[in-house]
C-alpha cells in the first residue's frame, strides 16, 4: 500500500482515547500510525486492533524473529475468550521482546487483556503504545522514525511523540549483567 492510498483520520473528530488530559492521544493519530504499516485492509477503528491479531502482523515486520507467524489466532470474531488469549499471548512475546532485545523490564499489568479484548479504547493505546516502543527502539528504528515523519500529518505526528514519551515510565532499563556479552 503506498503512502498516498493509506486512509487519513484528520477530518474524523479527535476522539482522544488517554486520560487524564496531560495523557490525551487522538484516536485518529494512533489509527494514521498503524496504517504506515503495510496491512492487508486499513485499519479504520481501534475495536480492529482488540483481537491482537493486526498488531501482531506491524510487530512481525518490526522483528519476525520474536513473533512469529501463526502465534496468533486469527478471525476470533467476537469470542472474548479468543481475543483476550490473543492479547495474553502478544504481551508475553512484548515482554520477551524488551526484556531480550531491547534490555528493558515492562511494568506488568500495565495492559489489561480482557479489557483490550473488550476494545476498551485506553486499553488499546496502551497495547499500541507498547508497539510503539518496539517501532522506534528497534535495530531498524530510523526506518519506522522516518515512515512516521514522512507519512503522517503534523498533528498524529506530535500526537505519536507524546504517546512515545508514556512508555519511558512503563519500560526501564535493566541492570547490566556482569556475564552479559556485549556486541
Amino acid at each position: 500500500m503506498t503512502s498516498g492510498s493509506r486512509p487519513r483520520f484528520v477530518g474524523r473528530e479527535r476522539e482522544c482515547v488517554f486520560h487524564p488530559p496531560e495523557r490525551m492521544v487522538a484516536e485518529s493519530s494512533v489509527l494514521n500510525w498503524v496504517n504506515t504499516f503495510d496491512l492487508e485492509d486499513p485499519v479504520a477503528t481501534l475495536e480492529e486492533l482488540a483481537d491482537g491479531v493486526v498488531l501482531h502482523r506491524i510487530l512481525r515486520e518490526i522483528a519476525p524473529a520474536h513473533f512469529p507467524d501463526g502465534a496468533l489466532k486469527d478471525n476470533c470474531g467476537s469470542n472474548a475468550i479468543l481475543r483476550t488469549t490473543n492479547i495474553k499471548k502478544l504481551l508475553r512475546a512484548l515482554e520477551g521482546y524488551y526484556r531480550d532485545v531491547l534490555l528493558q523490564d515492562l511494568h506488568s499489568g500495565y495492559v489489561d487483556p480482557e479489557q483490550v479484548a473488550q476494545a476498551d479504547a485506553t486499553e488499546v493505546s496502551k497495547l499500541v503504545e507498547l508497539v510503539l516502543g518496539c517501532a522506534v527502539q528497534c535495530d531498524d528504528k530510523q526506518r519506522y522514525i522516518q515512515r512516521l515523519m514522512k507519512d503522517l500529518d503534523k498533528q498524529s505526528q506530535a500526537d505519536i511523540m507524546v504517546l512515545s514519551r508514556l512508555l519511558a515510565p512503563r519500560a526501564t532499563r535493566m541492570a547490566a549483567s556482569p556475564y552479559a556479552v556485549v556486541p
